[in-house]
């Protein structure tokens, strides 16, 4: 997490609504010292930034920074060599994967019956996705 990124962008978001940084990080619940203590290095918890988030109306990637649609570094070796071969098949090779790793993994999928409802299944696909290349690559965040 790129702290510096953070109190710009909470100070901008802050200017936007009009209300200095140290009042809304009190009123949102998250501490009035919330900026000093990332300033100083700390960490915050997603609760907090949640918090704040909400308070100032914008979502948390919003304030982290990020950008939507994009992944994180992908570290090299067997992961990178995972994804690169998963993202050049098919939608259907795509599929048939992930419910063969998921049905490995005693999770849940969508039949094949289901899948005349495309959008609600490519959705459900990508959290999948998502969860399936965290869990490859170690980060423990899930969606």
């Amino acid at each position: 997490m790129d702290r510096e990124l953070l109190v710009q962008n909470i100070e901008r978001y802050c200017s936007k609504k009009g209300v200095k940084p140290t009042n809304a990080c009190r009123d949102s619940g998250v501490g009035a010292s919330f900026l000093t203590d990332i300033k100083r290095g700390q960490t915050p918890s997603v609760a907090k930034v949640q918090l704040l988030a909400q308070y100032l109306g914008c979502t948390v990637s919003d304030l982290l920074g990020e950008t939507p649609g994009t992944l994180p570094d992908v570290p090299e070796g067997p992961t990178e060599q995972f994804l690169k071969l998963f993202s050049s098949l098919d939608d259907k090779a795509q599929n048939e994967i992930v419910a063969e790793m998921l049905k490995r993994k005693k999770i849940k999928t969508v039949s094949e019956s289901d899948t005349e409802e495309r959008g609600q299944w490519y959705g459900i696909r990508s959290i999948y996705l998502f969860n399936i290349f965290c869990w490859c690559c170690g980060t423990g965040v899930s969606a």
